[in-house]
């Protein structure tokens, strides 16, 4: 297998087939910098359920998201996750949810 010197192969990137992706990440942004986002442990609030006969009730449960920042090239990126403002956490949770959905 021959391999291309490094300026060829950034000249041909954008007609070479690209690596697969894992299927827990997707893309998305932070302080308007795209970025991708990589799902480690989510766990949906599922809301209290109070009506109806006793047996059927149950507490409410769940709620953790926990989620990496990672850059364009898919690399780890804490300097941006140090932007993520409170915002930005609730819409991609929010995102985290419905990527799980589908």
């Amino acid at each position: 297998m021959t391999t291309l010197h490094p300026i060829m192969a950034q000249a041909l990137a954008p007609w070479m087939p690209k690596k697969p992706r894992p299927a827990g990440d997707f893309d998305s942004f932070v302080a308007g910098i795209p970025c991708r986002i990589e799902i480690g442990h989510c766990e949906p609030y599922v809301p209290a359920r109070i009506s109806g006969p006793p047996e059927d009730c149950y507490p409410a449960e769940g709620g953790e998201i926990e989620f990496e920042v990672l850059d364009s090239r898919g690399r780890p990126a804490p300097w941006l996750s140090k932007k993520i403002t409170a915002k930005d956490e609730a819409r991609i949770e929010q995102e985290i949810i419905n990527f799980r959905e589908d």
